[in-house]
């Protein structure tokens, strides 16, 4: 089971990246797009501090730059791997 959980985080980041890829260039005249990503960045940091029971880093609307979340995004990659590496198959079951 934590197999499974560590390959959705996988693809998931795979596809916010591939989104801010296919935003990035249009980020100026779509900027609805880049407040999307923002968006989904914001939740899973908060989710994630809350899963942690650390701070939250920003609230649920950041307003980062493509490049600034694209790192933002690795951010929140690492961290959920971190914690992914504290469970067991039974705790994500």
């Amino acid at each position: 089971m934590l197999a499974y959980h560590r390959r959705l985080f996988a693809f998931d980041h795979w596809a916010n990246v591939v989104s801010l890829d296919a935003v990035e260039p249009v980020a100026d005249r779509v900027p609805k797009s880049l407040a999307w990503l923002n968006h989904i960045l914001g939740a899973k940091r908060i989710w994630l501090a809350r899963v942690t029971g650390t701070e939250m880093p920003f609230g649920v609307n950041p307003t980062f730059s493509p490049a600034e979340l694209r790192a933002q995004f690795d951010v929140a990659r690492d961290g959920w791997s971190r914690y992914l590496d504290t469970q067991s198959d039974a705790d994500v079951a």
